[in-house]
């Protein structure tokens, strides 16, 4: 079945899938940005992806603009592709974690 431009299914599911231009490229850490609709039904994906198309063409203007300062070009990037962040736990992190645990258990148990 033929979709409209950038609409794709995977799975059942409905993801909106667009390139970065070429002229912006340098400001994303990938070529495509693709991102679930989260929806299996047609209509309801035509409809997101309207709004989406609107917010991602929205940022290219912004960026293009050349005038906006590098912590507002992050955000305005991370709004499209989100950076997921990793959570590391030290090692004094890691024993205080436990010990307050080990608090609470003993607390509860008694």
């Amino acid at each position: 079945m033929l979709y409209p431009t950038h609409l794709i299914k995977i799975n059942n599911r409905f993801y909106y899938k667009i390139k970065v231009p070429v002229d912006l490229k340098h400001h994303f850490p990938c070529t495509f940005i693709k991102k679930s609709l989260k929806t299996s039904d047609l209509r309801a994906a035509k409809t997101m992806m309207v709004a989406m198309e609107y917010n991602i063409h929205r940022s290219y203007a912004l960026l293009r603009t050349g005038m906006l300062p590098d912590d507002i070009i992050r955000k305005v990037v991370e709004e499209i592709v989100p950076i997921k962040q990793k959570v590391a736990v030290v090692g004094a992190n890691l024993l205080s974690a436990y010990q307050s645990g080990k608090d609470r258990f003993e607390q509860a148990s008694i």
